[in-house]
Parts: structure tokens; sequence; C-alpha cells
């Protein structure tokens, strides 16, 4: 749960291909490893799960069951960026200043991963990495890929720097890192409300400050909060 960098993968392009090559890209990823599929599943199936300890929280903010409150929330959450402020108020109003900064501080995690683009993307083998790993292709990255592959070096349109590279110890990692925040959320949950959470945990307020990443972006927020109010302390003192 210590990892503060959620994705450490290399580019293609930390692999030039030879001058005058174009390197090769397949959805086919027989060549692969089966081990990258299974990875690539447990990844997917934890990043749902963020969903479920969001809806948690949220039940926990709002009283209500953990069961109704996901369909609630997806409901919710649908409706764009001022439904989400609405949340984000509501919670401000019932949880206390502790618990608030931690819930924006999952908020922060749980955004800053790259759930959406694995979503999206397209996974792909290339030979022309080895073992180093299976590519995440941008889907407008892949219309001029393939655009390449059909007119040659020539027409090559794509990004090498904007291709991600994964090795499965990175896979692995990023999952650890997402179950990490799928705890955060839950544990949450149960400080808020620890008589319905869906997941019970001794002291789990204690539990939460031990995850790092956490306890930076708190601190953080902690800090920008004691300098705010010794500015307008010296302001208003000064306007005496």
């Amino acid at each position: 749960m210590s990892e503060t960098k959620t994705d450490t993968a290399v580019t293609l392009a930390d692999f030039p291909p030879p001058p005058g090559q174009f390197p090769s890209f397949s959805t086919n990823l027989a060549p692969l490893p089966p081990e990258y599929g299974r990875l690539i599943a447990e990844l997917m199936s934890a990043y749902s799960l963020i969903d479920v300890g969001q809806s948690a929280v949220f039940g926990a903010i709002f009283n209500t069951q953990a069961a109704v409150a996901v369909f609630v929330y997806h409901e919710l959450i649908a409706e764009g960026a001022q439904t989400r402020r609405m949340v984000r108020a509501a919670a401000k109003g019932v949880l206390t200043e502790d618990q608030y900064d931690y819930f924006e501080a999952i908020q922060e995690m749980s955004r800053n991963t790259p759930r959406n683009d694995m979503a999206h993307g397209m996974w792909a083998h290339s030979s022309h990495v080895a073992d180093a790993g299976i590519l995440l292709v941008p889907p407008q990255q892949w219309i001029g890929i393939h655009g390449a592959g059909l007119a040659g070096a020539q027409g090559a349109t794509f990004n090498a720097a904007g291709i991600k590279v994964y090795s499965a110890e990175i896979l692995e990692k990023l999952a650890r890192h997402v179950m990490a925040i799928v705890d955060a959320w839950l544990m949450l949950a149960a400080w808020i409300r620890p008589e319905a959470a869906p997941v019970k945990f001794d002291k789990p307020e204690e539990k939460l400050r031990t995850i790092t990443p956490l306890t930076v972006i708190v601190q953080g927020k902690q800090a920008s909060r004691r300098a705010r109010a010794e500015r307008e302390s010296r302001k208003s003192a000064g306007g005496r």
C-alpha cells in the first residue's frame, strides 16, 4: 500500500526501432505469456471494486443500505460534474474534518490511475519490444498505426511516447495499489458508520493512517488549511 506512483509503465519511445523500421503491432496476444490475460482481468475487476467502495461511503454518508447505495450512487455520478459537486458538498456537511480530508484524498487516489486508458485502450503485442511487456495503445493512436501498417512506414502517424508498455510486474503492482484504494474506501465507510459497514474493520481510522499515499495527501491538505487560516488571521489583525 505504500506505492505513491500508480503507473510506472515505460513507453514505446524507450524501445526505438532500428533506422527505417516500423514496429509491429497486433491485437493477437497469443505470443505473450498467459499471465498477461489473467493480470489484466484481475486489474479491471479491481477497478470495478472501487465503485463498490465509493458506494459504501455514499451509503454511510446518506445513512442508507449499501446495496441500495450502489444503484443510487451510479445514477448520480452518471449525471456529471455538477452532481459530483453536490455529493462532495453533502459529504462535507456530514463528515468530520478528518473524515472529509480522507474522503477527498481517496477520491484523488482513485482518479490518479490509468483506469479509463485501460478500459478504452487497445491491448496489443509487438515483437519489437520482445519480452518487455504488453502494449496499451490509445484508440486514436491505433487508427494511425493501422493506417501506417497498410501504407507502409511512410504512413506512420503514431506517437511512441503515448503507447505504454506494461510488464507483468508493473501490472501486479498496479493491481495491489488499486486494491489498496478499494480497502481505503471500505475503511472510510466503516469509520463513518461502523454499524452498517459492508466490511468490518477494527479501528478503521488508524488503518487508514497507515496508507502512506493517503497520509501524504491529507497532510498536504491540513498544511494548506493551516496556512490559509494564518494568512486570514494576519489579515484580520492588520485591519484593526
